[in-house]
């Protein structure tokens, strides 16, 4: 049996190799069936062994191989375009600028550029048609974005075939839902695959690729709320963050962590967190930098907030229960992830405000912690209704 995951998971960010981690574990944890072959793809080989994450083969190397199942893992794939995610994984400041610059005066020709870079000849980079490659079963598991952006109005038809070609599909949240629904009627809502973390981590697992010194000063730095923030929103806003983070060290007697959850290029929260940091430079803040997945999630699932603008840390906090909310309104994957589900009631919070609205929570911490415990433990079982249906798939085709 060989199933092929794919997704972006040839970049360092936590939720891109969180989720074929997760996917991997379910099936392995689920399914008897003996001599269950996986093998990762991203748009390019990759080694993210350094990260705890699975290497990856270039995804046109998959249009030519026999393999039963393909799962699209997850993530916002319906947004990307082969631009943005050839930049997520460069590291050369030179080819950043120069396709930067391209994309903003040529966007198209770039655009063309980069799908020629992949060696893939569809449209959008994670919407294939099931034609264009030798498999059985063509899986869209928990998949975000906006299912036509960037794309022509003479191309909508394609994409919309492409969609329709697949054996099974499963949305995230309500506005990308309403939107698949529009063109396929049987689309899935069920809540992003990451949700089950708690479940399909175990404990062991997660000390067994953590450092020992980390490990051991965040068992003894005591409580402490998690801010993470992006380099385009963190930048805008060091000033506010660095006053909102000191109001409530010193109001509460709190502590915090500083923690980059984005490291490829687009995201970057090293550079905003960093500069905080060296802003705030006392013993409350800590900044933890160079940190595999793993030591990102112990960070998370120890927290008594997370406060952020990743959707998978603010998935991984719901996972363990953990009250939080966005920074700022501008994630649109984030707070439509959130108002979905319902697992707060702080949604997101202007920079200004952060300290307000901490206090709000820490005066009904236990309200804020029943809610999202609430929500948490219906979300998985959903969580685990989107794998039985995929686990039907895969148990058909071995069974064929």
């Amino acid at each position: 049996m060989k199933i092929a995951l794919v997704g972006a998971f040839d970049r360092y960010n936590y939720g891109d190799i969180l989720m074929p981690i997760i996917m991997h574990n379910q099936i392995i944890d689920s399914l008897n069936i003996k001599n269950i072959e996986f093998s990762y793809y991203g748009l390019f080989e990759s080694d993210m062994s350094k990260c705890k994450g699975y290497s990856t083969k270039a995804l046109s190397e998959l249009k030519n191989k026999e393999v039963d199942v393909v799962i699209f893992v997850g993530g916002e794939i319906l947004t990307s375009r082969y631009t943005g995610m050839y930049l997520n994984t460069l590291n050369n400041k030179f080819k950043i600028f120069y396709f930067k610059s391209m994309r903003r005066l040529f966007n198209s020709f770039t655009e063309n550029i980069c799908r020629k870079k992949t060696g893939l000849g569809y449209l959008k980079p994670w919407v294939p048609n099931k034609n264009d490659f030798k498999t059985h079963k063509i899986i869209y598991n928990t998949v975000g974005g906006d299912l036509f952006f960037g794309t022509d109005k003479d191309n909508v038809t394609s994409v919309i075939n492409n969609i329709n070609s697949f054996d099974y599909v499963s949305i995230r949240e309500n506005k990308t839902y309403d939107a698949v629904k529009s063109v396929r009627n049987d689309v899935f809502l069920f809540p992003d695959s990451v949700i089950s973390i708690s479940k399909y981590i175990s404990e062991q697992e997660i000390e067994k690729n953590i450092s020992k010194s980390k490990k051991e000063f965040i068992d003894g730095f005591g409580k402490y709320f998690v801010l993470q923030v992006n380099k385009i929103i963190g930048l805008k806003n060091i000033e506010s963050l660095t006053e909102e983070i000191l109001k409530i060290e010193e109001k509460y007697d709190a502590k915090c962590i500083l923690l980059p959850i984005g490291y490829a290029q687009g995201h970057e929260d090293t550079i905003p967190l960093s500069i905080i940091n060296h802003k705030i430079n006392n013993e409350k803040t800590v900044y933890f930098d160079y940190n595999n997945i793993y030591e990102t999630l112990y960070i998370l699932k120890n927290a008594t907030l997370y406060i952020g603008t990743s959707l998978h840390g603010a998935i991984t906090a719901i996972s363990y229960g953990i009250p939080h909310f966005a920074l700022t309104n501008k994630i649109k994957k984030l707070v439509d992830f959130l108002e979905t589900w319902g697992t707060t009631d702080i949604i997101y919070s202007d920079v200004d405000k952060i300290s307000d609205n901490y206090e709000k929570i820490n005066q009904n911490y236990s309200d804020f912690k029943r809610k999202v415990e609430t929500k948490r433990k219906k979300m998985i079982k959903l969580v685990d209704e989107n794998f039985q249906k995929i686990n039907q798939i895969i148990l058909e085709e071995n069974n064929e």
